[in-house]
């Protein structure tokens, strides 16, 4: 039971890293309980399985509470407080039980690869960035529709985003992408974990743990987010705002409508002033509705020029 608590309590912490940029510290500190009780209790598979449930599905419930902000949801033309809540529910309950039964295998894994020593400062983070990998991976099946972009892009959950406000260790996903901001931050973990708590370590590891938790730690000093001198440049965007009634279902002359609205706003920018960006509204569906029809992107070269960024 107290393995299950302790994993429950780094699941929360993880989580709360996330869902708060001022926790983002516990990024590190977080998977203590977890270690704590797996290295004292765990002796067999079934509770190497339950621990790494237990941990995944606690630390995408928390991870994911924003999802409860959707309510409530008169914008997707849902006006029954019943259905709303039972629709946010069920979504919520599936991604803890999907991302739960995932890291049951890192926890088989961890259980049978660890030696319960050093390795585990590069065998845990590894096995924690391959577990996140698939976990993204199976979300993308999972949503998979022909209208959506398909690959590990919904990566929202991956704890290496905690350090999106460290100037320093952010530098590391120029090398390595989020993957590797993921590893650094649960290899850090599992080090002061080591050092700090764990017996019969050497002078050596505890001088190179003190270092090290002098430059993560440090890190988390907020500093100013400096951007470089532009002499003076400007940059003109051009931001469509639009309001369509929300309705369960767009139908074709709907959509029609839409982008009619959307020419006609693009066509007022580009006459306007010719913009270096350009804004289109979420979903609008724009440029597909371009290539649907035989036309090609050169209507905004165009419009615009060939120097426009499109988003």
């Amino acid at each position: 039971m107290r393995l299950l608590a302790g994993s429950a309590v780094s699941g929360i912490l993880l989580g709360l890293s996330l869902s708060y940029p001022a926790l983002c510290w516990l990024s590190i500190v977080g998977l203590f309980p977890f270690l704590y009780f797996w290295y004292r209790d765990v002796t067999t598979y079934k509770q190497a399985w339950w621990a790494g449930v237990t941990l995944g599905g606690v630390f995408a419930g928390t991870a994911y509470v924003w999802l409860w902000q959707l309510l409530p949801m008169e914008w997707a033309g849902i006006d029954n407080l019943f259905t709303e809540f039972f629709l946010v529910l069920f979504i919520w309950l599936l991604n803890v039980v999907g991302y739960g039964l995932i890291w049951g295998g890192f926890g088989l894994l961890l259980h049978r690869l660890s030696v319960r020593g050093w390795w585990d400062i590069l065998l845990i983070p590894t096995l924690w960035v391959l577990t996140e990998w698939v976990s993204v991976w199976a979300f993308a099946i999972v949503t998979y529709s022909p209208d959506s972009l398909f690959g590990p892009h919904f990566t929202l959950k991956l704890i290496g985003h905690a350090l999106a406000a460290h100037p320093w260790l952010l530098q590391l996903a120029g090398v390595g992408g989020i993957y590797l901001l993921s590893f650094v931050t649960v290899a850090a973990g599992v080090l002061f974990y080591l050092v700090f708590f764990k017996e019969r370590l050497t002078r050596f590891y505890y001088a190179g743990g003190a270092v090290f938790a002098v430059l993560v730690f440090s890190t988390f000093v907020p500093y100013p987010l400096l951007s470089p001198n532009n002499d003076g440049q400007k940059v003109s965007v051009a931001l469509l705002h639009t309001y369509f009634p929300t309705t369960s279902v767009v139908t074709s002359a709907d959509r029609e409508r839409r982008n009619f609205i959307y020419t006609a706003l693009l066509t007022k920018a580009g006459e306007d002033r010719k913009p270096d960006i350009v804004v289109l509204p979420e979903d609008s569906r724009f440029t597909h509705n371009l290539l649907a029809k035989g036309e090609t992107l050169e209507w905004y070269d165009e419009m615009y020029g060939d120097n426009v960024l499109i988003v």
